[in-house]
C-alpha cells in the first residue's frame, strides 16, 4: 500500500492552522483584557481629577506647612490627589507586564507625593484598601517610604 504524503501534509497543515487560530484568539483575549484595564485606570484618573479640581496647590501647601489647618474639603482633595498617584503606580506596574521594569519611572511621583507627613499618614490609613491592587504597589510605596525619610 502506498502512503499518501500529500494528504498527510495537508492534514498537518490544517492542524497547525487551527493551533495558530487558537493562539491568536488567546492573544486577542489578553489584549482586550489589557485594554479594559487601561480604560478603567483612565476612568479612575478622570474621576480623581474632577475631585481635585483645577488647583490643588492650596491644599498641598497647607498639608505640608500646617496640616492642622486642613479643612474637610482639603482632605478630600488631598485624598483624591494621593489616590491618583497610587492608581498611577498600579497602572505603571500593569503596563510593565508588557515592557519590563516599572519602578524606575515612579521615583518622581513618589518623591513629589509622599515627602510630607500628611501623605505618609494617609498612606498608612489607606493601604489596607490595597487588597485588590496589583502585587507590587504596596511593596514599592512601603520600600520608598522606609528608605526616604521626610527632609
Amino acid at each position: 500500500m502506498k502512503y499518501d504524503w500529500p494528504r498527510t501534509i495537508s492534514n498537518l497543515a490544517i492542524l497547525l492552522g487551527l493551533a495558530l487560530v487558537l493562539y491568536e484568539l488567546d492573544q486577542n483575549q489578553e489584549l482586550a483584557l489589557s485594554q479594559a484595564q487601561i480604560d478603567d485606570y483612565a476612568s479612575i484618573q478622570s474621576f480623581q481629577n474632577a475631585i481635585m479640581g483645577e488647583n490643588i496647590a492650596t491644599a498641598l501647601v497647607k498639608a505640608r506647612s500646617n496640616p492642622s489647618q486642613l479643612t474637610d474639603e482639603d482632605r478630600v482633595v488631598l485624598g483624591a490627589y494621593l489616590s491618583s498617584i497610587v492608581f498611577r503606580i498600579e497602572s505603571y506596574e500593569f503596563v510593565s507586564i508588557f515592557n519590563g521594569d516599572f519602578e524606575a519611572p515612579l521615583l518622581y511621583d513618589l518623591r513629589k507625593s509622599f515627602d510630607f507627613e500628611y501623605a505618609r499618614v494617609w498612606w498608612e490609613r489607606e493601604r489596607g484598601f490595597g487588597a485588590n491592587w496589583r502585587p507590587g504597589v504596596n511593596r514599592v510605596i512601603d520600600e520608598y517610604l522606609s528608605q526616604n525619610p521626610i527632609l
